[in-house]
């Protein structure tokens, strides 16, 4: 264009393809062979974080198999021990039991023999009272509780010469000494002035193995042949 803007002809420019196509090319052929190394070299690097971590995985799945393989025995080990503790106890238990219902049958056989016994003891027609080393009575009979007992009280646990005497010290002339001393029967007729009555007394000691610990007392009443 002039001055005026008009147009007075054209300028033409050549440019050589080739040369610019071929240096596409090779930009094109290196980012393509840069991609494929990346890649290689990616998928390498994947390969062996993948590789390590499936061995850490097949390392600890054997390391929780064994443990629970020790888990299964000490189970199995358990619940033996809780079967053969349990029938342990079982048979603890029925042995128990039976020897609860042998000790109820001993026990009910004790006390239907010393009901007998009693009843017997109860039977005899004189007072009869068993002693011990203080002059105590034990065991007394039907008998000797209607004579001594004035009072109704119970004469267990009291002293012959409460009973007998109305004493509180033992009496002069009881043969209990002797009796304790050289373990020999004694029989003797006394007057009992505290029940107003003539009695025969036997006394007979009572041995635990070679010891005499107390002695049975037998009074007769002899007031009416006197």
């Amino acid at each position: 264009k002039d001055k005026d803007g008009q147009e007075i002809g054209q300028i033409l420019q050549g440019v050589d393809l080739d040369t610019i196509v071929a240096s596409y090319r090779q930009d094109i052929a290196r980012l393509v062979i840069i991609t494929v190394c990346v890649l290689i070299l990616a998928s390498l690097i994947l390969y062996l974080a993948f590789s390590r971590l499936l061995g850490e995985l097949v390392g600890l799945n054997k390391k929780m198999q064994v443990k629970n393989d020790e888990l299964i025995a000490i189970g199995q080990q358990l619940e033996e021990l809780v079967l053969k503790r349990t029938a342990e106890l079982g048979a603890a238990n029925t042995q128990l039991i039976k020897e609860i219902e042998e000790r109820k049958e001993a026990n009910v056989s004790l006390i239907r023999s010393i009901e007998e016994w009693q009843s017997t003891f109860d039977a005899i027609a004189d007072p009869v009272t068993i002693l011990d080393t203080d002059l105590e009575v034990v065991i007394a009979n039907k008998a000797a509780q209607e004579m001594l007992s004035k009072d109704g009280r119970e004469i267990v646990g009291r002293t012959c010469y409460e009973l007998f005497a109305g004493n509180s010290k033992p009496c002069e002339t009881c043969p209990s000494k002797e009796v304790f001393a050289t373990g020999v029967n004694r029989e003797y007729e006394v007057e009992h002035e505290y029940l107003g009555i003539n009695m025969l007394v036997s006394c007979v000691p009572i041995y635990d193995q070679d010891v005499v610990t107390g002695y049975i007392h037998t009074a007769k009443d002899i007031t009416e042949e006197k």
